[in-house]
């Protein structure tokens, strides 16, 4: 197996990879996985605050704008949000 850096993988390639584990093709938003008879739903995102975020746009907003785009593909497909995990890559440089 080759091994690659974590940085620069990106969403397209996570979803691949994920892809390749579970062994599906479907192309969805949402990737769902069969665990002990059970169909789960995953969703991998993200948003870059130098081009999602609008000047009049808190923190507090961007949290929201985020959890509502990633909210709204699960509840395209019907499916019920239970658990959300978050990361946040935030420049050295970046005043809040």
């Amino acid at each position: 197996m080759v091994r690659k850096p974590l940085k620069g993988v990106g969403e397209t390639n996570l979803i691949s990879i994920i892809r390749n584990i579970i062994n599906t093709s479907e192309d969805n938003d949402l990737e769902f996985m069969e665990i002990d008879g059970n169909t789960l739903a995953i969703k991998v995102d993200g948003l870059s605050l130098s081009t999602s975020r609008m000047p009049f746009m808190t923190y507090f907003d961007m949290g929201w704008k985020a959890m509502a785009a990633v909210g709204s593909d699960f509840l395209v497909k019907l499916s019920r949000p239970l658990y959300a995990v978050v990361s946040i890559t935030m420049r050295g440089r970046l005043r809040y």
